[in-house]
């Protein structure tokens, strides 16, 4: 039977991980920029302002003329309105607007190629320079010679409704389908950039391959330091395959995190972002409600951003500020502010905020796999319930939101850790670590005392009734300060009803 591993061998080798997974995120994140398709059409954003002037909301890449559903091109105004250049933002509805998309198309093979046109407003296609009628439910035909096109889109929509247009074509014995990225290229600079980016792509490939086959065949040679870092890094499988889960976990979560879910589809996600805004950039915490009611007229905003309505209320007491306040941070730091005073709390963002949430539960994934093995789970059931938490579709999609339980639920897990360390030790720092992370439960989302009931029953229940007292003593702190904090949101706005019945009276 092989001995335990000594501290600083287990240090050496819990580094070697580290180093060695950050190695792996690094190189596999340089290789998917690499092989990353870069095609698309070069899309303007336009706005019609006064007069019929154009001005430019937002240019980018896109790589598919296949928008079927109003917030893919929605987003584009949405996240990217520039108060200061643009004027003040739609407020009943999207404002009338024109994309235009240019580019280049590859022909695989010459032949009858059919073009289709599904779009909700007017759609103008050109290729070569010539216009290409298209009817809705029907395919027009054009023959076509092998190589690179030049290829025009124009595409209005000057009324209210839906934004849609899919671009399909039919190539030679092919069914109708929307035109692939990898024909599409902005212009013939990036078709250049393309090829040399695949070259290096595969160089990097194969000098990756070739250092692990070498780093495989040295640690076959006894008392080599191949054979030395295989043996350290041997006891360290479970990290290692725990470092690859999250790897995995993050590679899911970031594909078109800011697309979906879709904008709106949750407005609970801006009440976060506007709350920690707001309470660092103007001392007092704002954010839409839904409880409106109860805060007095002067305390209250009706308004419509892009044809969504909100009733912004401060001071915002609907859910507690810990969370919001973490998203305001990452915000103001990684995000300049597009919208002027008092609106600059619209400058939050689903591209920027959503970081927050995925990292976090990036986080948890390793709290989980800890919290199996301590309810007694095997280690290779641990690593599957956590490979399933890091890849099932709902989780993924759900840990893209910006809510509170995100940060809530890290708490609960560490909570809960901390029990079970203080009931195998004893020691009073264990619980005091779980006093505070059950008060921090408080000040993340009202429902975050259910961590202090499962805490405590936890702990009675294995007769820690010192862990219990001192868990308790700490959280009494938290709720304390919590019950002031809404206790002084509740007198202000008492105040300010009684200064607006003072006002009104004769």
């Amino acid at each position: 039977m092989s001995e335990p591993a000594s501290a600083p061998t287990r240090y050496a080798a819990r580094s070697a991980v580290f180093v060695l997974m950050g190695l792996a995120a690094s190189y596999l994140f340089l290789l998917s920029s690499l092989f990353r398709p870069s095609g698309g059409l070069f899309a303007r954003y336009l706005v019609t302002g006064q007069g019929g002037v154009e001005a430019e909301v937002h240019h980018r890449i896109d790589p598919r003329i296949d928008f079927p559903v109003p917030q893919r091109i929605d987003a584009a105004y949405i996240f990217h309105w520039d108060q200061q250049r643009l004027g003040d933002f739609p407020r009943d509805s999207m404002p009338p607007y024109r994309i235009r998309w240019s580019g280049l198309l590859r022909v695989p093979q010459p032949g009858t190629y059919g073009f289709s046109m599904d779009a909700q407003g007017e759609a103008k296609l050109a290729i070569d320079g010539s216009p290409l009628a298209t009817q809705p439910d029907t395919i027009t035909e054009r023959a076509l010679t092998a190589g690179w096109h030049p290829v025009a889109l124009d595409y209005t929509l000057a009324v209210q409704g839906d934004a849609r247009l899919v671009l399909s074509w039919r190539p030679p014995g092919n069914p109708l389908r929307p035109i692939p990225q990898e024909v599409l290229a902005p212009d013939q600079d990036a078709i250049d950039s393309a090829g040399s980016r695949r070259a290096l792509g595969w160089f990097l490939l194969a000098v990756g391959a070739a250092v692990t086959a070498g780093a495989w065949f040295l640690s076959r040679r006894e008392g080599s330091a191949g054979a030395r870092l295989r043996t350290l890094l041997s006891g360290e499988r479970i990290t290692l395959a725990l470092g690859a889960i999250v790897i995995l976990a993050a590679i899911l979560r970031f594909h078109d995190y800011a697309l979906v879910p879709f904008h709106h589809e949750t407005a609970d996600e801006y009440q976060h972002a506007w709350e920690g805004w707001t309470l660092l950039h103007e001392g007092v915490p704002k954010a839409w409600s839904t409880f409106p009611d109860r805060y007095p007229m002067e305390q209250t905003r009706d308004f419509r951003w892009f044809g969504d309505r909100y009733i912004l209320v401060w001071p915002y007491f609907d859910h507690p500020p810990l969370f919001s306040m973490l998203v305001g941070v990452v915000v103001s730091l990684a995000q300049p502010s597009t919208y002027l005073p008092p609106w600059d709390f619209l400058s939050c963002s689903l591209p920027v905020m959503r970081v927050v949430p995925i990292v976090l539960s990036l986080i948890g994934i390793l709290l989980l796999y800890r919290l199996a093995r301590e309810y007694g789970a095997s280690e290779r059931a641990a690593l599957l319930a956590t490979l399933v938490y890091a890849t099932l579709p709902v989780i993924v999609l759900s840990h893209r939101l910006v809510k509170a339980e995100s940060l809530l639920s890290l708490l609960f897990m560490g909570a809960i850790l901390a029990v079970h360390r203080h009931e195998r030790s004893g020691r009073a720092r264990d619980a005091v670590l779980a006093g505070l992370l059950s008060g921090l439960s408080i000040w993340s989302k009202a429902t975050g005392v259910a961590v202090i009931a499962v805490v405590l029953v936890l702990l009675l229940s294995r007769r820690r009734y010192r862990g219990a007292l001192t868990v308790l003593g700490v959280t009494c702190g938290f709720l304390v300060s919590a019950r002031a904090s809404r206790r002084s949101g509740g007198n202000a706005r008492s105040f300010c009803r009684w200064r607006s019945t003072r006002r009104s009276s004769p």
